[in-house]
């Protein structure tokens, strides 16, 4: 990889990366306004248990996948990416399922009251969280930025819209 492409990339992801906090920024002053503090709070824990557990439930296998998947061959490359999604689908299926059938137990102890409806949507998120990732490193790992942005876009347009949605109507 030249120098040049490298910053390009860099880049590219770095306006991506960027661009995804911004919406954290941006649903500030909906959340603050709109929001008490307890349900603010809330939202603030929901996002914190999916930030955590999608890091353990990528159990380290994000960065292996980017590490062989880069210098295999096509044939090991199909092996190595099915081997990885299975496993992602298969962990985070069961813990999205744990999350759903202890939702009463795990909803008291994140939020101290019970709030089972809110754990299930976070298992059901979680789940979808930790797979979109794959097709990310995907796109990292050929050197598609320009995809991996606009996925990541479509990420952030769609979280936005759902959180106007959801808290305003």
């Amino acid at each position: 990889m030249s120098l040049k492409t490298l910053g390009r990339q860099t880049f590219i992801y770095g306006f991506g990366h960027i661009l995804a906090r911004l919406v954290t920024f941006l649903l500030l002053p909906l959340y603050t306004n709109i929001l008490s503090q307890t349900e603010f709070g809330v939202i603030s824990l929901i996002y914190t248990f999916l930030g955590f557990m999608t890091v353990i439930l990528h159990y380290g296998l994000d960065a292996s996948l980017l590490k062989y998947y880069v210098s295999a061959e096509h044939e090991e490359k199909t092996a190595i990416l099915s081997n990885a999604y299975l496993s992602f689908v298969l962990t985070s299926f069961l813990f999205s399922a744990g999350l759903i059938l202890f939702r009463y137990q795990v909803s008291s102890f994140l939020f101290g009251e019970t709030l089972p409806n809110i754990v299930m949507m976070v298992a059901v998120i979680l789940f979808f969280d930790v797979l979109w990732a794959i097709h990310g490193l995907i796109l990292r790992a050929e050197e598609k930025s320009v995809a991996f942005v606009g996925m990541s876009l479509f990420n952030v347009c769609l979280t936005l819209g759902l959180n106007i949605y959801f808290i305003v109507y």
